[in-house]
């Protein structure tokens, strides 16, 4: 028993050493890139049938936090370490809990992709995805959203290690019920030349939506007009017979053998996005918008701190066409470039960049 306490004893002295060492300003960019913070020795396994499930996860979260916030001793983290201030025994990982500076919270989750993605975008250190229901209670750590696709690594010892598609994952997104996600401090990744990414979050339009009531509301005054001419229509409709429209039936088997040649056409890259804007209306912010690209499944914005923009420069995939740079530092400069893309099956096929747009953040 002795020998037990002591070894819980120098397990939890060393975590205090270990993550109380993790103690930077917030929002310093520390030398983690999404390299460093995704090779295959930050991913662990949960032992073979134990239900650690959710400690092992939260245990790569705090790794891939503490290498983002320049801790060097970050493989030393261990779910051991972890187990002092995160788990209660015969119960489980506690909801919220805090290892040295670091602070970690719990959340429902609503089993959308929308909301996972938003999570993501403000926790690039990784989201806790925790299935808890009656057929099965399962952890994962989801890793990214990179290029439409999440990825993630499971603890379970029946999955494949490292980072991997969410979708070979042993649960899905749409089962899952609750998170976990570090809270304090806020964690930023870095770009290859040291320089810090912001967090992109995709937002909606709130000046299209007043627009189409406008419109609708201007059309009932327009109709007035119609109904009176629509009486004179009714003659029309025996005219419109429909006969030919029969002869059209024949027509359509006939033009379902170029239906592959219109497939063919769906594929065609999109056309270059135009009239990117780039505006700091709001505090620590940078809000992106562009035009429509006729076709466009989704967009690809691209960013840097240079305006030559490398092509390993940071990324996100958006649905929409607006877009934040938030929790930026006063006077910092952001160059951004867009591209719209279409789906070909699963396969983006994308058009040509945007010109590049300067953005300064003078409040």
């Amino acid at each position: 028993m002795r020998k037990f306490i002591k070894r819980y004893i120098a397990v939890f002295m060393a975590a205090c050493v270990i993550l109380g060492g993790w103690n930077v300003q917030e929002g310093t960019a520390q030398a983690a890139t999404f390299s460093d913070i995704n090779q295959d020795s930050v991913f662990l396994k949960q032992p073979g049938g134990s239900n650690l499930c959710t400690l092992v996860a939260a245990t790569m979260m705090v790794r891939r936090g503490a290498m983002m916030n320049g801790n060097d001793n970050w493989a030393s983290i261990s779910t051991d370490m972890m187990r002092s201030a995160a788990w209660v025994e015969g119960i489980g990982l506690k909801w919220n809990f805090t290892c040295g500076s670091v602070t970690v919270a719990h959340d429902s989750f609503s089993g959308t992709a929308a909301d996972l993605q938003t999570k993501l975008s403000e926790h690039p250190e990784g989201i806790v995805l925790y299935k808890q229901k009656s057929d099965q209670q399962h952890a994962i750590l989801v890793t990214d959203y990179t290029d439409g696709v999440f990825y993630c690594a499971d603890p379970s010892g029946a999955v494949a290690s490292g980072r991997i598609p969410l979708s070979s994952a042993s649960i899905t997104i749409e089962a899952s019920n609750y998170i976990w996600y570090i809270s304090s401090p806020t964690l930023y990744l870095t770009d290859s030349s040291g320089n810090q990414i912001p967090h992109v979050v995709e937002t909606p339009k709130p000046t299209v939506t007043p627009k189409p009531t406008a419109a609708a509301t201007a059309k009932p005054t327009a109709t007035t007009k119609a109904t009176a001419t629509a009486k004179p229509k009714k003659t029309t409709k025996p005219k419109t017979t429909t006969k030919p429209k029969t002869t059209a039936k024949p027509k359509n088997t006939e033009t379902a053998k170029p239906s592959a040649t219109e497939k063919a056409e769906k594929v065609k890259a999109p056309g270059k996005v135009k009239d990117v804007v780039v505006k700091n209306n709001k505090k620590k912010t940078l809000t992106i918008t562009w035009k429509k690209t006729s076709g466009a499944k989704g967009y690809q914005l691209r960013f840097a701190t240079t305006k030559k923009i490398p092509g390993g420069a940071a990324s996100v995939t958006l649905t929409g066409r607006r877009a934040a740079l938030t929790d930026l530092s006063k006077g910092s400069v952001f160059y951004v470039k867009v591209r719209a893309y279409k789906l070909n099956g699963k396969k983006k096929v994308y058009g040509s960049y945007s010109a590049v747009k300067k953005g300064k953040v003078k409040k």
